[in-house]
């Protein structure tokens, strides 16, 4: 029965990649720096002449994203990706690094030769779908992170909020009263009528005359006198 071989213990310059790529994760990009770079040199302590290319564009990366040496970040993503040319993670790192430079066209020829290599990378689509969502700044002759864009994205960002949301539901209003009859006799009368005229046809409402008193009282009395003949 064969014995199965024990799995060999990381290396140290692997242990602090890890520690880079989860510092990275926290984006604490300096922090992650720091653990690609002592990778780097842990590695070249144990006799390797050239560090893997890996640990050079993750290097790169966080340098970009840190904001504190962009352009030299951006030299290690495109050195490590010239010598390992197969490996679409160092691809992502040049598409994201680009994109941080505002060199979309180049950025997404970097995504494009990562998605060649392997159509169903997370990162990669990740980045795609995520620069998608993102809106146009609303005046294009400034930078995007130009404090002006900023507060009109920040504006125009809760202007689509208050119009997409719907309208607060009406509160109730006093109970209404049941309809008098005095009011329903009034809304029952005939609604207009056309008089017609030499010149013009005008409509005049109806107008409802009071009942002569005096001659409701001559019409009763000679009902009586009818009765008693």
């Amino acid at each position: 029965m064969a014995e199965t071989a024990a799995a060999a213990p990381p290396s140290p310059s692997d242990e602090s990649f890890r520690k880079g790529l989860a510092a990275l994760e926290r984006r604490t990009y300096r922090e992650a720096a720091g653990f690609f770079q002592e990778a780097i040199d842990q590695e070249r302590s144990e006799g390797v002449k050239n560090p893997r290319m890996k640990y050079l564009s993750f290097l790169g990366l966080s340098l970009t994203l840190g904001n504190t040496r962009v352009d030299e970040g951006v030299k290690l993503c495109e050195q490590s990706v010239r010598r390992e040319f197969f490996d679409p993670d160092l691809y992502c790192n040049l598409g994201i690094v680009y994109l941080r430079t505002r060199q979309k066209r180049l950025a997404f020829e970097a995504f494009q030769k990562g998605l060649n290599l392997k159509p169903s990378h997370r990162r990669i689509q990740e980045e795609l779908e995520r620069y998608d969502r993102r809106s146009y700044p609303v005046f294009t002759f400034l930078p995007r992170t130009h404090p002006v864009n900023v507060l009109a994205g920040r504006v125009r960002y809760r202007l689509r909020r208050f119009c997409s949301s719907p309208c607060p539901p009406l509160r109730p209003g006093p109970r209404a009263l049941p309809p008098s009859p005095v009011r329903s006799s009034i809304s029952a009368r005939p609604p207009t009528c056309a008089v017609a005229s030499n010149f013009s046809s005008v409509r005049i409402p109806w107008i409802r005359r009071k009942p002569n008193v005096c001659s409701a009282r001559l019409w009763q009395s000679t009902r009586a006198w009818r009765r008693g003949t």
